[in-house]
């Protein structure tokens, strides 16, 4: 259900980004990942109502709005971080940037941008392991020499431990395999639907392809053909799109359950903007990401079930000649 190689960089790319940029003001508040879930549009229950929900550029407006501001979201996230972490740094003082780790230059990182794009994505095929040794080995080496030490409270540890848990290579591994066993099914039951629907679709009775094919019999034989196909068609799409709507709705209802008490966590802890302690910051950073990441997964599904339960229905008999430009010029 989630690149969790991704999710465990992002703690290591926002913390590269505090060491290689400047320090901005933090952003505002942003919306909250309970508010970004719940904006994600409803499974439709026919394949007419996936018709509506599809523009004329084969895109859901509402789902393209949602994947922007989720991004944005995820930015303002990473700035409370770089800005909570900063201070923590400040405060601590003693420490230095090491100046080197897994085999990353970090002084070179600081001053040469296209080195530091380039480490960047590095970073990111790196696996959850390597990541996690690699967090720490740059923690390991900033030091915490002449530190006071400073606890965050209780909600605000709790938001920090609950991150944390994610990263759990074990869990990832178990969440992942929950998804794919929900969706191989799926495609199981899918594969089913095309089979029955296949032994009953209808065959063309003349040979009109080619020259020859605009004949008066060949058309009325098209015609034939495609009064019979077109609702076989349609009744396919209206059985894989409940299908799939199961599914989808067994997901959602997983994941609001998660998303509810990650916002509980993230709101206490105000995106990290309320920790003190060392390395906080860092796992509720993570929990927010974690949850942006499932919300854009979740989003992305619904919005290829959308437009292939829609597809038949907008192009009519079209389909049956060409249906990639059922939507063009629209």
């Amino acid at each position: 259900m989630f690149t969790s190689t991704l999710r465990t960089g992002a703690i290591v790319l926002a913390l590269g980004a505090t060491l290689f940029a400047p320090v901005s003001v933090a952003a505002e508040q942003p919306q909250s990942v309970l508010q970004l879930f719940n904006r994600i549009p409803k499974t439709p229950a026919t394949v007419q109502e996936a018709d509506q929900m599809v523009n004329g550029n084969q895109q859901i407006p509402a789902v393209v709005t949602l994947k922007a501001d989720l991004e944005a979201h995820a930015s303002a996230v990473e700035e409370i971080f770089g800005v909570a972490d900063a201070k923590i740094q400040a405060r601590i003082g003693g420490g230095s940037t090491p100046a080197a780790v897994a085999g990353i230059d970090m002084a070179r990182m600081q001053t040469d941008k296209a080195y530091a794009k380039e480490m960047e994505a590095k970073m990111k095929t790196m696996s959850p392991q390597e990541l996690m040794a690699m967090s720490a080995a740059m923690a390991q080496g900033m030091g915490t020499r002449g530190s006071v030490a400073v606890y965050d409270p209780p909600e605000v540890k709790a938001a920090a431990e609950a991150g944390q848990a994610l990263m759990d290579p074990e869990q990832q591994a178990a969440q992942t395999a929950t998804y794919q066993r929900r969706w191989a099914e799926v495609e199981k039951k899918v594969a089913a639907v095309n089979e029955e629907f296949a032994a009953k679709f209808p065959k063309m009775r003349l040979s009109c392809d080619g020259e020859g094919g605009g004949r008066p019999e060949c058309q009325a034989e098209r015609a034939r053909y495609a009064a019979e196909m077109m609702p076989l068609l349609v009744a396919r799409d209206a059985e894989i799109l409940r299908v799939e709507a199961a599914a989808l709705e067994d997901e959602r209802t997983a994941l609001a359950a998660q998303v509810r008490t990650a916002d509980q966590h993230l709101l206490a802890a105000q995106y990290g903007a309320a920790s003190q302690e060392l390395g906080n910051p860092a796992n509720i950073l993570f929990l927010d990401q974690h949850m942006v990441n499932e919300i854009q997964v979740l989003a992305t599904k619904l919005e290829d079930v959308v437009k292939r339960a829609a597809l038949v229905t907008h192009c009519g008999p079209r389909f049956l000649g060409s249906s990639s430009s059922c939507y063009g010029g629209q």
